[in-house]
This record gives structure tokens, C-alpha cells and sequence, in this order.
């Protein structure tokens, strides 16, 4: 499989750049814990007098190396929303994209088990 998906996270129409970047930093911890390899999406041009590289907030970047490794991903990522039904996310493998913003927990653990059976299937 050896795909690369884009997970953006999103903590509603009132999070802030600190909160949104707080949010995906925690999900990274968690992802890593499964032993995935996550990295923050970098790219864009840095600011005059910025040092380092430009990151896009809330966005990681996890290298799938089996469909099991998405199965445990969608999986953490519905645990992690579960815990705080103000965040949301928008996964992107190639040019397949899921953007799950705006569903209920329920509508979300149905569209997350269909992209996921959908995704190992093909």
C-alpha cells in the first residue's frame, strides 16, 4: 500500500490557530503511539524573518504501509473525536478526500467505517 494520507484537523468554527495546532499535536502523540509515521505537513513560504519550516497548522501527514495501518488509524482518529465532539477532520489519500467537518459522532463513525472498507478494498 505504502500510500501517503493528509489529516487536517479542524476544532470548529471557533478554533483558534493555537487550538487547532494543541489538537493535532495530541493526535500525533497518539497516532505515533500505534507506531505510524506521522510528520507535520510543511510547505509555503515562511514569513519575513521567520527561521524554520513553514508548517500548516493542524495538517500531519501519515505514511500508510499496510490497509491495517488505516484501519488503526481511522480508529484512533474516532476515539479521538469522540472524546471532544468540537473537533472534526479532513483526510485526503491521493485524490480521494474525506472532509467529515460539520457531522455528528454517529454520522461519523458510519462515513469513517465505509471510507475505510471502501479505501482497503481498492
Amino acid at each position: 500500500m505504502s500510500d501517503s494520507l493528509v489529516l487536517t484537523v479542524d476544532c470548529g468554527p471557533d478554533g483558534a490557530p493555537d487550538e487547532v495546532g494543541e489538537a493535532a499535536a495530541g493526535l500525533r502523540r497518539e497516532l505515533l503511539e500505534l507506531d505510524l509515521d506521522v510528520e507535520p505537513l510543511t510547505g509555503g513560504a515562511a514569513p519575513a524573518g521567520a527561521k524554520g519550516d513553514p508548517v500548516t497548522v493542524g495538517a500531519l501527514v501519515v505514511t500508510l504501509a499496510t490497509s491495517g495501518t488505516l484501519t488503526a488509524l481511522l480508529a484512533t482518529v474516532r476515539a479521538w473525536i469522540d472524546r471532544d465532539d468540537s473537533r472534526s477532520v479532513k483526510l485526503r489519500v491521493g485524490d480521494r478526500t474525506l472532509d467529515a467537518r460539520g457531522l455528528r459522532p454517529d454520522e461519523l463513525r458510519v462515513v469513517l467505517d465505509e471510507w475505510s472498507r471502501h479505501e482497503s478494498a481498492g
